[in-house]
């Protein structure tokens, strides 16, 4: 799916480059309005849907034990607990242009929060949970019970994308292509409230301290690299107001280890990691100064992150040491529409 999206992206690049190349004159790099070199957006959405989770797959220790049953994979999906879609969403986009070069960096803040029930114990690894004065890493959400989740996304793309041509230049309709390279990093924090904390169990091998019920803090980060192609599509309406259309696909497929992506985990993981993101703006222009345009629009992002995390290949005595946990299959989807306002300059 995911191939044949970037064939219709790309064979739908070169199309409108062709066309607009056949239709007109072709200046290097980008045609710049000195006056008005820089665009910065404000944006707000209604909720937007979270998907993804976390699916256990095998463990490694468990083919080097003696028991007959080891304890069995686990799962939980962001539907699951009840943070499938986000209560609000807001963030910025700045951008500023060269000849040949154009920078963009677009910041998204989504919020969630739910009233769930636990459908089977949900174990959850933490960054602090407390009970008598004591502070533990871990948490067991019994079957049944009532909790109150908050979840806090922070999204951040940063993208310089290179502009070789502007065909079309100096007519009303101007089209700049580009190729780009990218980061995007995402930063999150949950809390959880299921009630007072009644106690500390030990589960798991080698066994570990959970407290059942209780109210905990987390937090995780990764980020993935990306390349891209996209364009801007400028359709001149009159003195200085214009109607500005953007697209951009990125993708990556990477192979390396969770300290190389910045994920925290017990032992040291090798990742699978495949990044998809798409984004496209839709802005009007118009003239409200001497050097200063009045931006309004429409923008649509989505970003999806697909991750295996695998034990490394590492001698049966040293697996045995580390007693190796599950080996992970974790997916995340993003998906944002929103109204923008904001200023060029």
């Amino acid at each position: 799916m995911r191939s044949a999206a970037r064939i219709v992206v790309t064979a739908g690049w070169i199309m409108l480059s062709t066309a607009t190349a056949w239709a007109g004159s072709i200046a290097k790099g980008r045609v710049i309005d000195q006056d008005r070199r820089s665009r910065l957006t404000i944006f707000v959405g209604e909720p937007s849907p979270i998907e993804g989770g976390v699916q256990e797959t095998e463990r490694p220790l468990n083919q080097h034990r003696d028991e007959e049953t080891p304890e069995a994979p686990e799962s939980f999906t962001f539907d699951e607990l009840g943070l499938s879609e986000s209560d609000s969403t807001y963030g910025i986009h700045l951008e500023h242009q060269w000849r040949w070069v154009t920078m963009f960096v677009n910041s998204t803040w989504m919020e969630a929060s739910a009233t769930a029930t636990a459908p089977r114990d949900l174990f959850l690894g933490v960054k602090e949970i407390r009970f008598q004065g004591q502070e533990f890493e871990y948490q067991r959400i019994p079957q049944g019970s009532t909790y109150d989740g908050k979840l806090d996304l922070f999204a951040t793309n940063f993208r310089l994308a290179v502009t070789p041509f502007t065909f079309n230049a100096g007519s009303s309709a101007e089209f700049v292509p580009w190729v780009s390279v990218g980061l995007f990093v995402l930063a999150g924090t949950f809390e959880v409230d299921a009630g007072p904390a009644l106690g500390v169990e030990l589960y798991e091998f080698p066994p570990r301290r959970y407290v059942v019920g209780g109210s905990s803090e987390g937090e995780a980060a990764a980020l993935a690299p990306e390349i891209g192609i996209g364009g801007e599509l400028t359709l001149w309406l009159g003195d200085r107001a214009r109607l500005v259309l953007q697209g951009n696909y990125g993708f990556s497929d990477v192979s390396a280890s969770t300290s190389d992506l910045g994920v925290e985990s017990r032992n040291e993981k090798d990742i699978d990691l495949s990044f998809d993101s798409l984004d496209a703006r839709a802005l009007v222009e118009l003239p409200i100064g001497q050097r200063v345009n009045f931006l309004v629009g429409l923008e649509y992002r989505r970003a999806e992150i697909d991750a295996l995390a695998e034990a490394k290949d590492r001698p049966v005595g040293e697996i045995i040491e580390l007693q190796e946990k599950f080996n992970k299959n974790i997916d995340l989807s993003i998906e944002n529409l929103v109204l923008s306002v904001g200023l060029r300059w």
